[in-house]
């Protein structure tokens, strides 16, 4: 199982870095498909349109949420 921390987590380093999921997901050991099954299942939890913030790391300070939908890419960017 993974937290919605742990996803959160996976998804701010990557877009923090500029790196893919797959090769932050393989540097930590984690199966992919169980990376992309909790990331959809806590995507799809009602927000209600509120901002949320969650603790990455024990004692540490609230940041911001990373998006967990799908980012569809901009055919006019690629």
């Amino acid at each position: 199982m993974m937290t919605k921390e742990e996803v959160t987590s996976i998804v701010t380093y990557c877009q923090m870095h500029k790196v893919s999921y797959s090769k932050r997901l393989k540097e930590l050991g984690v199966p992919t498909w169980k990376f992309y099954e909790y990331k959809s299942r806590y995507a799809s939890e009602p927000q209600a349109g509120k901002a949320e913030f969650v603790q990455i790391t024990d004692g540490g300070t609230y940041v911001p949420a990373a998006r967990l939908e799908s980012q569809q890419c901009n055919p006019q960017t690629a």
